[in-house]
């Protein structure tokens, strides 16, 4: 699951970074394709997120954004 679903995040467009809200949307949708017809993997895409980022996986990394205005 997580490898199919970094290749989601990631490898799909090309691209070395993906915006949080994007990340969510795409790792919701992807959960849900491999949670049919039933609940296999039952923790939440933010979860699942932050603990690919924790001390203990370091699979991806987090960082803020800030935005001026």
């Amino acid at each position: 699951m997580v490898v199919s679903a970094l290749y989601r995040l990631f490898k799909r467009k090309q691209q070395l970074s993906v915006a949080y809200d994007e990340a969510l949307e795409i790792l919701d949708g992807h959960l849900g394709v491999l949670n049919e017809p039933e609940p296999v993997y039952r923790l939440a895409s933010n979860e699942y997120l932050k603990q690919w980022a924790d001390d203990q996986h370091r699979w991806i990394t987090t960082r803020a954004s800030f935005h001026s205005g």
